[in-house]
């Protein structure tokens, strides 16, 4: 910030002045009133000035600076004929002398200065301002509120000349005070350059569901906020906006910029293909409005919710020196370890890979534990060079802490703390709890302390007063404790606190335990034991994550009735001193990154000739694979090196004029960054919204289920396109966007998609079942000697093996989804009443489409087209008038599987989504009936649905673990009640998995 934003607003308090000074002359009132007036309003304007002046200070930033600045002029500088060497002018001229004070080089030659000349330049103000007030008032200070009621006394009479001489008095006054002020804020700053700290979470306090990740920014922002030499913006990046704006108070202390998303940033709307790509376009449409607010970023990959803003930082498109470090907290593969049913859908597969690119891309990965950072590279991700480790911030230890860490003390009861549900290891802690022998114990007792969940479709709290109603020893079930709460219990006599979860990163509990000297048990996983010395705290480590391991533990520790509670690592005690001097050092070198980022963007300054810019292909809608690759990798002359532009039929440019430069600058700067082997563009459709091609499908969606492009813009360097796109292995006849991203794999290379919509898509083609965003193509569908050609090692193709037998279940209905009833066990149909288990099947109707996903199955009759199952839609039906098949007036609808094989610990998973916004609501049910007819039938859920027009889909996800015999029968029931109308359910799957699966995902 330069002196003439001073200068201004000097400018501005001095029209105040003028304006207040004017009111005796100008209004027809008694003096003395005209006087108090002017004093008590003038009071009040001084007090909203007080608090508007930093703001406007601060808000006076050059945008093409990195941080606030103070400038000055050198004594060599010919043009220093300002303030400081400005020989004193008339009193009557007192306005235009103090708007010299603040006179600045008003061409801005000195913009590079650094604020840090800002505290002796700031001290001449002050100097100045006093002699200034000197000279006209005969003292340097105003005379204080008494001072001031005697002096305005209404009994004395005032001549009005002295009215109009005493407001001006008491106008100029006031300003000469906030100017002071003002300068004094300016060189409280000026000791040396604030850096900009943005945080950016989608998790943050004050939401629902906050968690850890939650917690770990809200300390992160607190600690950087408390020092003066970080400015703090912290982003709830949410579409909730209610939520977040009610989320500030929380969040907006040690001085942090709480702010919030607003509906803008949403437009123009964007196709979703995965559950945070409109969350990521927002964000990045948010730093696009704020980029002076950000030196450097802070955000989480989870749901790659911010894939956007890295890409964008990554190829230096918001402003110079700006930078992203990522806090990696595992991502959605991660947290599935130890299920059997791991995210290999569409949808989870795109949103892991928006969490690897960001992992890719950004500038700096700053792990919580080393163990996180292993974790990614071995599944073969890339982290940036900079790749550090810096614990999470914990609650600061106060001294008298560090000294409750490594005591011993005296354990007779055990609790559980954590959520009350199945991954936080519930199952496993009653169970080891229910093995013990306590029998030689003088005292035993339970806690469970934590937030209700579900059980086995059951709340948690039903679940354990059920499962532990018959022990022995006196249970305590402490649901919806507050943390506070929970910790006084934990922080009890004799508690021994048993942390059962199978996958952690850097657990807060074990932070807050140690610091409270509550002594734990934990399993060995993730980052765990990079929190404190197992090897100094063996009793405290449960080395093998398994029932056997936890229920020999606890019986140890119990019987011998003590054990030490443990100290932290000193990397984690000081954490908040490693983050503090991470900045610090970040901050040092700011400038440098500003300098190299402007040597970077001057190669793209000034472009070549359009011709000379990109090479451009305009594909046809079934491009030959050779007859695309030799003219540019064979027959192509070696001095022609433009990037290419491979640009299917349906895409044209949004600005013809500009695209294509546009386009240059990126690839170039791609090619200086090298981090990615290819890019594709989001497109305008005819509707008006944006979408954009991501993996693993690379197609361009309408967000329709029919509407779609299946081949994409893509950017890529001319070398890296032939060293791919091999088309002489005539492996692939045809040029396809999916096939290029595949084989640019093979080469170790990514295609990524760039967050910019470029192009406009000309028409749309309707192609059913294949513009599904979460689904596979029908047409994709590769042969197997296609797919054992790309095989690249003999590791590789054994690890598959291994693969192969788990990662499909034995039973899916989306997979086999048969056209032929009975076909591996499925059969469809409907009930003819609600008394009866008869079922009465439906027949198989083929789609004019050819496509499998567009029949449907009904009773075939042109008058009743209800029960029927179309897209995976069942529609029961009810109707008083006879209106179903057969014209029956009552239909339940009926998906039945009858098994072929035998399972003792099968997995059944159902997913499925309800959305009833007419007729009278559903039931459904879902009961297994043991092959035999002596054994009962087993109602494993039944659930309701009431009719709301306004309502959301309600998607649930449901797992039993059951013994299977061949021949049993799992009926899905949709009851339609009265009348159907248009209610219905969608099963997103059925899948079963059988006991070598479920057991292998579990060692």
């Amino acid at each position: 910030m330069g002196w003439a934003v001073v200068a201004a607003l000097l400018l501005l308090h001095l029209a105040a002045s003028g304006t207040a000074a004017s009111v005796g002359r100008d209004r027809d009132v008694p003096a003395q009133s005209q006087l108090w007036a002017l004093r008590h309003s003038d009071t009040a304007k001084r007090r909203q000035d007080d608090s508007l002046s930093s703001s406007r200070l601060l808000r006076s930033v050059d945008p093409q600076t990195s941080t606030q600045s103070l400038h000055t002029t050198s004594a060599a500088d010919p043009r220093q004929d300002g303030l400081l060497r400005q020989p004193r002018q008339p009193l009557m001229d007192l306005p235009q002398q103090i708007a010299t004070i603040a006179t600045d080089d008003p061409m801005g030659a000195s913009k590079r200065r650094r604020a840090r000349q800002g505290r002796p330049q700031a001290e001449l103000i002050g100097s100045q301002l006093e002699t200034l007030r000197k000279e006209r008032f005969g003292t340097s200070t105003v005379v204080n509120e008494d001072d001031e009621d005697d002096y305005y006394d209404d009994d004395v009479e005032v001549p009005p000349e002295k009215v109009k001489q005493m407001a001006l008095d008491q106008a100029t006054h006031a300003h000469l005070d906030q100017v002071a002020k003002d300068a004094e804020a300016v060189a409280s700053t000026a000791s040396g350059p604030q850096l900009k700290v943005c945080i950016l979470t989608a998790d943050f306090w004050g939401m629902k569901a906050a968690g850890g990740t939650a917690t770990a920014y809200h300390l992160l922002a607190g600690v950087l906020g408390g020092s003066k030499d970080f400015k703090v913006t912290f982003l709830g990046a949410s579409n909730k906006f209610a939520i977040c704006n009610e989320a500030k108070p929380v969040n907006s202390k040690h001085n942090v910029d709480f702010t919030c998303l607003e509906p803008r940033h949403f437009e123009p709307e964007v196709v979703e293909t995965f559950p945070y790509e409109r969350l990521s376009h927002a964000v990045l449409a948010w730093l696009q409005e704020n980029p002076q607010r950000c030196d450097v970023l802070h955000g989480h990959e989870w749901g790659g919710a911010f894939v956007d803003v890295i890409t964008a930082v990554h190829f230096r498109q918001l402003r110079p020196g700006m930078r992203v470090a990522v806090e990696p907290h595992g991502g959605h593969f991660w947290s599935t370890q130890g299920q059997v049913q791991r995210p290999m859908d569409v949808v989870s597969l795109r949103i892991d890979n928006a969490e690897r690119m960001a992992n890719q891309l950004n500038d700096i990965e700053i792990s919580p534990t080393n163990y996180m950072t292993a974790f990614l590279r071995q599944r073969g991700w890339k982290l940036p060079r900079d790749t550090i480790t810096i614990p999470n911030v914990i609650p600061e230890v106060e001294p008298a802490a560090l000294k409750m860490m490594g005591q011993e003390k005296e354990v007779w009861r055990v609790a559980f703390f954590s959520r009350l549900e199945e991954r936080k290891g519930i199952k496993l802690f009653t169970e080891a709890v229910a093995n013990l022998n306590v029998s030689g114990l003088p005292r035993f007792e339970v806690f469970f302390v934590g937030s209700e969940a579900k059980i086995d479709m059951r709340p948690s709290s039903v679940w354990l007063k059920e499962t532990t109603s018959k022990w022995p020893w006196k249970t305590n079930l402490r649901v919806g404790a507050t943390r506070d709460e929970a910790l006084d219990i934990l922080s009890s006599d004799g508690v021994l606190l048993v942390l059962c979860s199978l996958i952690d990163n850097m657990p807060y509990v074990v932070a807050e335990a140690a610091v409270k000297g509550i002594p734990f048990l934990v399993f060995d996983v993730g980052g765990t034991l990079e929190m404190f010395n197992g090897k100094a705290h063996p009793q405290n480590v449960v080395l093998e994550p398994s029932l056997e391991a936890l229920t020999a533990k606890l019986s140890e520790v119990l019987h011998q009735g003590k054990i030490r509670s443990v100290k932290l690592n000193d990397a984690v005690t000081n954490g908040r001193q490693l983050w503090l001097q991470w900045h610090a050092d970040f901050a040092k070198k700011f400038q440098s990154l500003v300098a190299e980022d402007e040597q970077l963007l001057a190669q793209v300054a000034k472009p070549p000739a359009e011709a000379a810019q990109l090479n451009i292909i305009r594909l046809n809608g079934s491009h030959n694979a050779l007859e695309l690759w030799e003219p540019l990798c064979k027959d192509h002359p070696a001095t022609d090196n433009r990037p290419l532009l491979l640009l299917p039929p349906e895409y044209e440019f949004l600005d013809p004029k500009k695209g294509p430069t546009e386009l240059w600058k990126i690839a170039t700067i791609a090619a200086q960054r090298n981090n990615v082997g290819a890019l594709t563009f989001g497109a305008q459709l005819p509707s008006g919204k944006h979408s954009f091609p991501t993996s693993p499908t690379w197609m361009m969606y309408g967000g329709d289920d029919v509407h779609c492009v299946e081949n994409a813009p893509v950017l890529i360097d001319r070398l890296g396109f032939c060293k791919a796109f091999l088309a002489e292995a005539r492996v692939f006849r045809h040029y396809t966007t999916w096939v290029l991203a595949m084989l640019l794999h093979q080469q170790d290379m990514q295609l990524h998609t760039y967050p910019q919509a470029m192009f406009k898509v000309l028409n749309f083609t309707s192609q059913g079942y294949s513009c599904m965003p979460d689904k596979v193509p029908v047409d994709r569908a590769l042969t197997f000697p296609v797919a054992s050609n790309l095989y690249r090692d003999a590791e590789e193709l054994l690890r598959n093996l291994h693969l192969a037998p788990f990662s499909k279940p034995m039973v899916s209905l989306i997979d086999d989804f048969p056209v032929q009833q009975k076909h591996k066990g499925w059969q469809f149909g409907y009930l003819t009443s609600n008394t009866s288990d008869e079922i009465s099947y439906l027949k198989w109707h083929h789609a004019d489409t050819g496509l499998v996903r567009d029949g449907k199955w009904s009773c075939g009759s042109t008058t009743f087209d209800y029960p029927s199952m179309h897209h995976s839609l069942l529609h029961p039906c009810a109707n008083a008038g006879g209106g179903c098949c057969n014209s029956s007036a009552y239909a339940p609808f009926v998906l039945r599987y009858e098994s072929f094989f035998h399972s003792r610990q099968a997995l059944l998973v159902l997913a499925y989504e309800v959305w009833p916004t007419c007729g009278d609501g559903l039931d459904f049910i879902v009961r297994l009936t043991p092959a035999g007819s002596k054994k009962k039938t087993q109602v494993l859920l039944k659930r309701g649905y009431e009719p709301d027009a306004n309502g959301q889909p309600n998607r649930q996800k449901i797992e039993w673990r059951l013994h299977i015999r061949t021949g049993d029968v799992i009926d899905f029931i949709v009851d339609p009640r009265t009348n159907h109308d248009c209610d219905g359910l969608y099963i997103v799957d059925v899948s079963i998995w059988t006991d070598a699966a479920v057991v292998s995902s579990q060692r």
